[in-house]
């Protein structure tokens, strides 16, 4: 039974969301929208305003709604159920596990900001049309930041096997 325990747990991720979706995207677009305008109006200077979920330029230079799509929940499941696999099949420490596991969910927001972020910078610039194109090719460049960032940690917390200390010459332990 406990042989099967990690590859039956896995069928979780092939159950689909369905209605069940909105009540997680919802609350990930409002935190995407909200930190992305802040940082867009605030530390970058552009006027940028929202409203719910819609992202729109004071100026009329763009108008965005961050749809349900667009909340980050695709590379949230996505990292969940990688991040889940690499951290049972790489660690044995239960710690090591979870925090593997639960990182999975700052850096789905964090990408989804970014991406974000950077869509209201190039429409500011570039108008609604550069902003739409980038929006669609930036997920990708963003989730695989986010990859790299999960092996990076799975370096920091890999099991190393203690150095044997070294006898100088002459003496010893």
């Amino acid at each position: 039974l406990q042989a099967t325990f990690f590859p039956m747990f896995l069928f979780v991720f092939c159950v689909p969301l369905g209605t069940m979706a909105d009540t997680i995207t919802l609350p990930l677009r409002k935190v995407v929208s909200t930190i992305s305008v802040f940082l867009g109006r605030n530390l970058l200077g552009i006027p940028v305003l929202r409203d719910g979920v819609q992202i729109y330029s004071a100026t009329g230079g763009f108008r965005y709604e961050v749809a349900a799509a667009c909340s980050g929940i695709r590379s949230l499941v996505t990292l969940l159920s990688l991040t889940t696999v690499y951290g049972f099949l790489t660690f044995k420490s239960p710690w090591k596990r979870l925090m593997m596991t639960s990182v999975s969910v700052p850096l789905a927001v964090v990408g989804n900001v970014v991406r974000l972020t950077v869509v209201i910078i190039v429409a500011e610039a570039f108008g609604q049309k550069a902003g739409a194109y980038l929006e669609t090719k930036l997920g990708f460049v963003t989730f695989a930041i986010a990859m790299i960032c999960v092996l990076v940690l799975g370096r920091w917390l890999e099991e190393r096997e203690p150095n044997p200390a070294v006898v100088p010459e002459g003496k010893t332990a």
